[in-house]
């Protein structure tokens, strides 16, 4: 039983008529005066038009209503919000109020709707609101006495000459105009007997009663009653999640981390949304879930700036944004790796290390790329890491990360997989790329000995500290070695070469064709010379292809 429905038994008349009256929970109740409303009365409210017709309905809600709250109108998510409001599939849509909702998607009774609604459906409105306050006393009494809210639901059913579903839809169409009304506690008890209904018709856990959800934690929002309205968001959250609806569960998502923006706990709803795009950033299967997607983004972005942490995340929170317009298309596995480090270690540098531990979850690629400035891409990252765990104290983890890489770096330098190309270019780049990883890496071998660390290193920690330091300087003697190496080796160009040779094999196979005459041997020589010129070629790319596995 909702705890608004408990408080009213609570607080009510009725509950000196019924001793056995459920007692209300223990919550802070904030009592809204001068709202039109005596929340406990069983009569009509005075606030709420029951005569309306076609030409003035705009005109009564302008008066009638009073200014969206700052949550609702400082951001786009107020309209995300509306989109769940509607629980009907169109398979289900019933006549209701004289509407036609077939073309509404997912979408409540907008302002510019109520223009569009029959005289006809206007008087039933009208009648209909009259007869939920007769609804409302009988429900209170029925739960003073004890009865369950399906109970409740199909006492009132049997009541009237609507099916449950009909009385659903009709109950909830009623709660958009107690809601525009700002008749919130009216909107909030109808919509207590929408959901008993839902449970009934589809099943607890169904997305119509999600979106129920959803629908009274806004309204408990406006009521500011924020934990309660928190709470329910979270509930249609993982409901969402079970039912496997990924774009209400996203649309969820952004609304409560706007929300908890807007209360001003901005680590908790910048952690919130951070989990939510790592969750559904790779899951993201159609085109208006990127969208989402890169909305929940935004909505990082926009806490960046209030938290003012600073212009570095914009160029990587750009990359992601257009990674995920791209993503149901063209995936990216690589850049959302890279990228997220990037972010991850932005974080780290501010010393907001469980933000940077969440962006450091995102796994790692398993294949490795043939670019060789992206695989020093891969080996910065793998720096940033062990930087990371360095600033949190954790030199275990930090030494163990800079000797992988140094050990990656080795062996890429010594195979060599990007062999010189026609592009000076190319060359200059990458050779560039190299010597800052390089010095980096070896900036980081010098900060993280043992004894540069001594404050920090506990007496039990030093042995094992030293031994895995030492295991990294020899990795980088090794790197160092295999550089230095390379450095005097003779330039060699794979495509040129493979060229001279072709061309050398071709003057040979004329001149052997020209003295002998075309023979099955010379054609078989031929050929096979070919095949060993091709494997000689493509020895290259057998080595960049081979396995190169970034630590995660």
């Amino acid at each position: 039983m909702d705890r608004v429905i408990s408080r009213m038994i609570e607080s009510s008349s009725l509950r000196a008529k019924h001793p056995g009256a459920v007692s209300g929970l223990s919550f802070s109740h904030v009592q809204h005066p001068n709202n039109g409303l005596d929340y406990l009365s069983t009569g009509v409210p005075k606030g709420l038009p029951l005569h309306m017709t076609v030409s003035n309905t705009r005109g009564n809600h302008a008066r009638n209503s009073e200014p969206l709250e700052e949550s609702e109108i400082e951001t786009p998510h107020y309209l995300v919000e509306k989109e769940l409001d509607h629980p009907f599939l169109a398979d289900r849509i019933l006549p209701v109020l004289g509407t036609n909702d077939s073309n509404e998607s997912e979408g409540s009774v907008s302002e510019s709707e109520s223009s569009t609604i029959s005289e006809r459906g206007m008087q039933a409105l009208s009648a209909r609101s009259r007869l939920y306050f007769h609804q409302k006393q009988k429900a209170l009494e029925l739960r003073a006495n004890g009865r369950s809210m399906a109970g409740i639901f199909e006492h009132l059913v049997a009541d009237s000459d609507e099916t449950g579903l009909e009385f659903c839809q009709n109950m909830w169409k009623l709660c958009s105009f107690f809601e525009k009304a700002h008749l919130l506690k009216e909107a909030l008890i109808g919509l207590e007997l929408v959901q008993a209904g839902y449970d009934i018709e589809f099943g607890a856990a169904s997305k119509e009663t999600m979106r129920c959800f959803v629908r009274k934690a806004r309204i408990l929002r406006r009521m500011k009653e924020y934990r309660d309205s928190e709470a329910l968001y979270r509930q249609a959250i993982a409901g969402f999640k079970a039912l496997r609806q990924r774009l209400s569960q996203i649309k969820c998502q952004l609304i409560l981390g706007n929300f908890l923006r807007v209360l001003g706990r901005d680590s908790e709803a910048l952690h919130f949304l951070l989990e939510a795009i790592i969750e559904n950033f790779v899951l993201a299967k159609t085109t208006e879930e990127s969208r989402k997607v890169v909305e929940l983004l935004d909505s990082v972005q926009r806490l960046h700036h209030k938290m003012e942490l600073g212009p570095d995340f914009a160029d990587n929170i750009f990359q992601l944004q257009i990674i995920q317009q791209q993503w149901v298309e063209a995936p990216h596995h690589l850049k959302l790796w890279t990228e997220f480090v990037g972010i991850g270690a932005h974080y780290s540098k501010l010393k907001k290390f469980e933000l940077a531990d969440l962006c450091f979850t995102i796994p790692a690629p398993i294949r490795s790329p043939n670019n060789p400035a992206t695989r020093i891409q891969l080996l910065k990252c793998c720096r940033e890491l062990s930087m990371h765990y360095k600033r949190q104290g954790k030199l275990i983890q930090s030494i163990e990360q800079l000797e992988n890489a140094l050990q990656h770096f080795s062996a890429l330098i010594h195979q060599k997989s990007f062999e010189r190309t026609d592009f000076q270019r190319t060359l200059v780049m990458t050779e560039a790329l190299e010597q800052e990883l390089f010095a980096a890496l070896g900036e980081l071998l010098v900060v993280t000995k043992p004894s540069e660390m001594q404050p920090v290193v506990q007496e039990s920690d030093k042995v094992p500290l030293l031994a895995m330091w030492m295991r990294a300087e020899a990795a980088w003697s090794k790197l160092d070695a295999h550089r230095r190496l390379f450095q005097h080796k003779p330039l060699r160009n794979s495509h040129i070469d493979n060229l001279r040779d072709r061309e050398t094999m071709e003057r040979n196979d004329t001149a052997s064709i020209s003295s002998h005459g075309s023979s099955m041997f010379s054609g078989g020589s031929t050929s096979s010379r070919i095949g060993i010129t091709y494997s000689v070629g493509s020895a290259s790319s057998i080595v960049s292809n081979s396995a190169f596995m970034v630590p995660s």
